[in-house]
């Protein structure tokens, strides 16, 4: 083994697919390789808390865990520029676990950037695990224009950035990254932990607590409900515009976030009560999958989402905006253009209406043989081994 020692920074507040992925590196890195593991992370992180303090109850000898009471926040960029005391309050932690390697987990650029400004501080090889390496002014993050040039700095720290989609590689050449310092290794999904039920007794199951029939063709969008990503409220615009084409079909949100409160306002105020339901985030949503009929993903931006990947491995059609990790794993025929109501909707019933068995067949093939945790974790710790092998050839 060439590492004895990782330690990943995250102190995102918040459990996504990211901080998933990261969970089945951890696993693998645990049952294939000798490395001891450090986590410096978010106290208020819950879900994630539980996992690591589960692991490491039972592998105390190699998981050391310490948690802080700061995480990113809005224009975080420029905080971690002037958060001397955190920044070395960072670096003492770092300095006391002298590690091998940091790895730097950041959904995008801004989080978790006063973990990757410490370690390079401190003079440590630094990896950026990031799904998503979009200019801020692209997609409309409010101040991008201003933000992006002090993200640029972010950007020339790493010494290796890992990204989950070749969607996002061009993305970072845009930030000056050169291509030989980025590795894509492509997303999970922990497919031996899913079981499908049958649809029948799926929808039994939520027919006591939601409005769903054994007849209905049932749709859902899954996730943090965001409406500048997710594009929530123009799936709830496109529902309202063609109730008459949609005679028999459900919608499940599922998932919980900040716009949710104003998601529900805007289905009272449409008069859709009788046709979205919402349901809570779980962590198993084996039952949820096997009650329905397709995925909608109208993101206005993604990298490459573990939804996505989960929906296919259980033979569910998926429609999504023609971006992104969307449009580089998925048939052109499950597509429709981004932010697009009409499209949308083209897209929703031609899809409803065909026979997709072949493609389904196809794409889970795909997905079963490239996304696995295996495959994930061993690429994930080849690029990390090929790093420290340059390193120390570069240092003999």
């Amino acid at each position: 083994m060439i590492t004895h020692k990782i330690l990943f920074y995250n102190d995102s507040p918040v459990f996504g697919g990211h901080e998933k992925s990261l969970i089945y590196i951890i696993k693998y890195l645990i049952e294939h390789t000798n490395i001891n593991l450090v986590f410096v992370f978010y106290c208020g992180n819950v879900r994630f808390s539980e996992y690591l303090n589960l692991t490491a109850q039972e592998y105390h000898h190699r998981i050391s865990i310490c948690k802080i009471n700061y995480y990113s926040g809005s224009f975080q960029g420029v905080k971690t520029l002037l958060s001397f005391k955190h920044v070395s309050f960072i670096q003492n932690i770092i300095n006391a676990c002298q590690p091998d390697i940091v790895v730097v987990v950041q959904g995008s650029i801004e989080l978790s950037c006063l973990g990757l400004l410490a370690a390079k501080k401190s003079g440590y090889l630094t990896v950026s695990f990031i799904p998503m390496t979009f200019k801020f002014k692209d997609i409309g993050v409010y101040l991008g224009a201003f933000r992006d040039p002090i993200n640029k700095y972010f950007y020339s720290l790493p010494d290796k950035f890992i990204i989950t989609s070749y969607s996002m590689l061009h993305r970072l050449t845009q930030h000056q990254v050169p291509e030989h310092k980025v590795d894509v290794v492509y997303g999970v999904i922990d497919t031996s932990s899913y079981s499908k039920v049958n649809q029948s007794d799926a929808r039994l199951f939520y027919k006591s607590q939601y409005n769903l029939k054994q007849d209905d063709f049932i749709m859902a969008i899954i996730g943090r409900v965001q409406f500048r990503q997710k594009g929530h409220d123009l799936l709830i615009h496109t529902l309202s515009q063609n109730l008459n084409k949609l005679k028999g079909c459900k919608l499940l949100v599922v998932g919980d976030g900040p716009d949710l409160p104003k998601l529900k306002s805007m289905v009272t105020k449409k008069k859709l009560q009788n046709h979205v339901e919402f349901i809570p985030w779980s962590n198993d949503l084996h039952y949820l999958y096997s009650a329905i009929d397709m995925l909608i993903i109208p993101s206005r931006f993604e990298g490459m989402p573990l939804v996505m990947l989960e929906a296919i491995h259980y033979s569910i059609p998926v429609i999504a905006s023609n971006r992104d990790g969307m449009k580089e794993l998925l048939p052109a025929e499950w597509l429709f253009d981004c932010n697009d109501s009409e499209s949308l909707m083209r897209t929703l019933l031609k899809v409803k209406n065909m026979n997709q068995d072949e493609i389904i067949i196809e794409n889970k093939l795909k997905v079963d043989k490239k996304f696995n945790t295996k495959i994930f974790g061993k690429n994930f710790y080849n690029s990390i081994s090929n790093l420290l092998i340059k390193n120390e050839i570069s240092n003999f």
